[in-house]
């Protein structure tokens, strides 16, 4: 029952950000930030294939509950490396800790998207500017789906791909930051499931949804919120 009730739900969603959502995501989306303008900062970052559309349902409803201010960022080259993604990530972090005047911000990131915002990570070790990270179904170990996409950033994503274990090897050296990893057991894009298991992390395995539906999903939505609530130590 969950199995056809996450693929019901998923065709939907994938409807919807692919006809709707993406292609007019400036006219969706069209100011920035959304939400109260006091507060930590918190930046949604998509993943591959994609742009700040795929992020409107979860914006709002993060705004919805009164967190914020939210912003979102295009991620650029499409199918470029992840390590070409970094500098893109990082630039939108710096304009918007200048724009609020924030020292540290939050990162919600959807898919390849928490692969980009740990190799950001590791990069600008040197300035920690992110304080919370939350994936949402990223392939933090790989996944076997990328044997069928294109672009530098999927090679990437292979299982036991020489960038995850330099990823992984950079990280062993660092602090580690406080990191919820939301995934869904009906995942049909980050498979297995379970690589989407993060280590050092709170890993909170769901069922019922897909991998583009999470975005949407009231469940996983709610533990979201829950976790940008907790105070910074």
């Amino acid at each position: 029952m969950s199995s056809l009730r996450a693929l019901a739900g998923e065709i939907d969603a994938r409807a919807f950000t692919l006809t709707i959502a993406e292609p007019f995501h400036q006219l969706m989306m069209p100011t920035e930030p959304l939400g109260p303008r006091e507060g930590t900062p918190i930046l949604l970052v998509h993943g591959y294939v994609s742009n700040r559309g795929m992020m409107w349902k979860l914006r709002k409803r993060l705004a919805a509950a009164a967190l914020g201010p939210v912003y979102t960022v295009n991620l650029h080259p499409l199918f470029g490396s992840i390590d070409e993604m970094v500098p893109v990530l990082a630039a939108r972090i710096d304009a918007i800790c200048r724009e609020t005047g924030a020292t540290v911000i939050h990162v919600v990131a959807h898919s390849m998207g928490g692969l980009v915002t740990r190799a950001y990570l590791v990069a600008h070790a040197h300035v920690p500017r992110v304080s919370r990270l939350v994936t949402i179904g990223s392939p933090h170990q790989g996944t076997q789906m990328a044997a069928f996409g294109l672009g530098r950033c999927v090679q990437e994503m292979r299982p036991g791909s020489a960038r995850l274990a330099a990823l992984v090897a950079a990280e062993a050296a660092l602090p580690k930051l406080p990191t919820l990893s939301v995934y869904t057991l009906n995942d049909d894009l980050v498979y297995p499931a379970e690589s989407s298991r993060l280590d050092w992390a709170e890993n909170l395995p769901l069922a019922g949804t897909g991998h583009v539906s999470m975005l949407s999903s009231k469940p996983a939505t709610q533990r979201i919120i829950a976790e940008l609530r907790k105070p910074l130590s």
